[in-house]
């Protein structure tokens, strides 16, 4: 489970569109939430992408951690060309630690690369560093790097399974377990 997050007009819906679909629309807005997915080969296994896109607007806010429940991996989207979008991806940022999986991978991506950057690359570094986050700068418009991305997501995906599978096959199952009955 992948889920993108951050302000409004940031890019989450084109990012997703043109990596998924090759197509790039000026205007996408989502209401509430969208899921999409999409099958990607690492390492000769298919891995399936579940990908949600969740809406930007502050009266949305308050739905967005039940999305981030589950989720692998966490992409927060901001705009390289508003000033005030990194500011504003930290809040999600920490809609997103509080309501995710302890071991959530979180990425910091900054959008509209092929626009005028606007954003001060040292504030967009102390913001990675402080969250532990791998940055990512891209272009939903040209599709640049989009796939790094969602490459990533896949092949974490794959390394948490195999971590599951080798807990799953460590667990002993007892067949017949006896209760004692106690009196009060």
């Amino acid at each position: 489970k992948v889920v993108l997050a951050g302000p409004s007009a940031s890019g989450k819906t084109s990012i997703i569109q043109k990596y998924i679909y090759d197509e790039f629309g000026e205007s996408m807005t989502t209401n509430n939430a969208a899921f999409f997915e999409k099958t990607v080969k690492i390492d000769k296994q298919d891995i399936t992408l579940r990908i949600w896109d969740t809406a930007g607007q502050e009266r949305f806010q308050s739905l967005s951690p039940a999305y981030f429940r589950g989720a692998e991996v966490i992409i927060c989207v901001f705009d390289l060309s508003n000033p005030n979008s990194l500011q504003d991806v930290q809040q999600w940022i920490q809609i997103a630690k509080k309501s995710s999986l302890q071991q959530a991978q979180f990425y910091l991506v900054g959008n509209k690369c092929d626009l005028e950057q606007k954003v001060d690359q040292k504030q967009i570094k102390a913001v990675s560093q402080e969250n532990k986050m791998k940055y990512f700068q891209v272009s939903a418009k040209t599709g640049e790097k989009l796939d790094e991305i969602f490459v990533e997501a896949a092949k974490l995906s794959v390394k948490l399974q195999n971590v599951q599978e080798k807990y799953v096959s460590g667990l002993i199952v007892a067949d017949d377990v006896q209760v004692k009955k106690r009196c009060c």
